[in-house]
């Protein structure tokens, strides 16, 4: 975009279309009024949530059992994201910014304890206090060397041997980097990687990116500890503050609106959206984008496509194909072609990029007191227990209670997730994907060696699948990726978890809100911070 462009842009006449939902779409906004200054009723945001609350990361009851959606990625809170939240009014208390409570859950959150199953029985690793190890710190220090090129295609098990893989290093720095509400494991199966093959964390440039964002200063023998870890929900406390800020503002939101198709004119050597068409309850329409004016649009998205299951059935398969099930933000990304990069590197990767989470409700407290007892947890604490022989990698969180904020009282929650739900369980001979809720704590009991009547008779659980909660991980090369601002096209930006932008890890949500200030600032004409 050339500079006359932007300096053609006055407020007066701008208007702002931000497609899809996304923290990136939403951040985008927030930007526009607050860095550009652009009024509210010039920014139109469609997207398909049908209200500010639709998404919330948990449904269901303490009878029938409640399905807790863990959102994918950390919220490290990096200086964009500093600078976003504290624009933005807590819901709780108005003399309160979204930053203040993110900041203060930091301080509410309980000590991590790590358990992994050792010989006959779990041991345990304090995630905040190991030695690395020469070795390891020297495997680290030559993947850190390699350019970002080398990488392209390439998976972890590639750059390390196998012996890696079974150190305190990785067992830690997999499995707890987030163990509350929030998954990043980069590669699954401690110590018997080559035993599964390819896993859904498999991008060694993304594992080099994450390693140089919080790894520096490291040294063999010194303490290690992962980055902060705060009990924070994106969707109840970060996308619906903003999304209610926004709505206050003026902002011309467009709920239940799914886009649908996306033209573009040539123009002198460059091109430029000049129309799109969206869809509401069966009634299409067609909004033609100014001259001057700009677009924002959300590339992909790690959620769509989930769905659950029950206590005694599993979850829906027939809506597990790659083609099904595509939210807004991936029809917008293949609406572009090749243009802006290759979603379908991204979407269609199905067997690798899938995830199954499960939520275990117990009818009472004193049930989850006699789960820690019999596998030694800690009381107070919150414990991850890596379950790496399991042919599924159980991976399950026994948090602090409550593990949601509207959980009922009478009831204990804990939540697990599985990177490999598509193989043969060790004890109940099916794979993960094709049992039900039940089943799926027969195979949790018998690794846990507790009897697996007490699993049954004192608990619900619902499973969920989500295809793509590992998307973003995925193998890539240069060029599968857009970046912020596509060349050659004058009006538009894109954001996301699965845009370009050079040395930052997308396994965090400040990625998304980053290339949100990015694309406001280029779009606009701002000063970079």
């Amino acid at each position: 975009m050339s500079d006359q462009d932007q300096n053609q842009r006055g407020h007066d006449d701008l208007n702002v279309w931000i497609l899809g939902s996304s923290i990136g779409s939403l951040a985008s906004a927030v930007f526009l009024i607050r860095d550009a200054e652009i009024p509210a009723p010039q920014i139109h945001l469609f997207e398909s949530r049908r209200t500010p609350e639709d998404g919330l990361p948990t449904t269901g009851d303490a009878v029938s059992g409640y399905d807790h959606r863990s959102s994918c990625l950390p919220i490290v809170c990096d200086k964009y994201t500093e600078h976003l939240l504290s624009q933005v009014p807590s819901i709780a208390c108005s003399e309160h910014t979204a930053l203040d409570n993110l900041n203060s859950s930091k301080e509410d959150v309980a000590a991590t304890r790590l358990l992994f199953q050792g010989g006959n029985h779990l041991e345990a690793i304090d995630p905040n206090n190991f030695s690395i190890g020469w070795k390891v710190w020297m495997s680290l220090m030559n993947f850190l060397l390699k350019s970002e090129k080398s990488l392209d295609r390439k998976v972890i098990c590639d750059c390390f041997k196998a012996k890696f893989f079974s150190s305190a290093f990785w067992i830690t720095w997999s499995s707890t980097l987030v163990p509350h509400r929030k998954i990043f494991k980069i590669i699954a199966n401690v110590g018997e990687h080559k035993r599964f093959g390819f896993c859904p964390w498999s991008s060694a440039i993304e594992f080099r990116r994450c390693l140089q964002r919080f790894f520096h200063n490291r040294r063999p023998h010194n303490k290690s500890s992962p980055p902060d870890r705060f009990i924070c929900d994106p969707q109840e406390d970060i996308i619906l503050p903003i999304t209610l800020l926004l709505q206050k503002e003026g902002v011309d939101i467009h709920f239940d609106v799914t886009v649908t198709d996306i033209v573009m004119e040539q123009e002198q050597g460059y091109r430029r959206i000049s129309t799109f068409k969206w869809i509401k309850d069966e009634t299409e329409a067609i909004v033609t984008v100014g001259k001057h004016n700009i677009v924002i649009a959300t590339l992909g998205s790690s959620v769509s496509g989930s769905t659950s299951g029950t206590n005694t059935k599993p979850p829906s398969l027939e809506l597990l194909k790659a083609e099904d099930r595509l939210d807004e933000t991936w029809s917008l990304w293949l609406a572009f072609g090749s243009t802006l990069g290759d979603p379908y590197n991204f979407c269609t990767r199905v067997d690798e990029s899938r995830v199954e989470t499960f939520t275990t409700t117990f009818q009472s407290t004193e049930c989850l007191d006699h789960l820690i007892k019999s596998v030694k947890a800690e009381v107070g604490s919150r414990n991850l227990i890596v379950l790496q022989k399991s042919n599924w990698s159980i991976n399950l969180l026994i948090p602090c209670q409550p593990l949601f904020p509207h959980q009922s009282r009478d009831v204990s929650v804990i939540w697990g997730y599985c990177s490999t739900p598509n193989h043969i369980g060790n004890y109940v001979k099916k794979d993960m994907l094709s049992c039900s809720g039940q089943e799926i704590l027969v195979e949790l009991a018998e690794h846990l060696k507790i009897p697996r009547e007490f699993m049954l008779n004192n608990s619900v659980n619902v499973p969920r699948v989500m295809p793509r909660l590992a998307a973003p991980l995925l193998t890539r090369a240069s060029g599968d990726r857009s970046k912020v601002m596509p060349e050659k096209i004058t009006n538009l930006a894109v954001v996301g978890q699965f845009v370009e932008i050079p040395d930052e890890t997308c396994a965090t949500v400040d990625y998304s809100v980053c290339g949100a200030h990015t694309a406001v600032n280029r779009l606009v004409g701002l000063r970079e911070a």
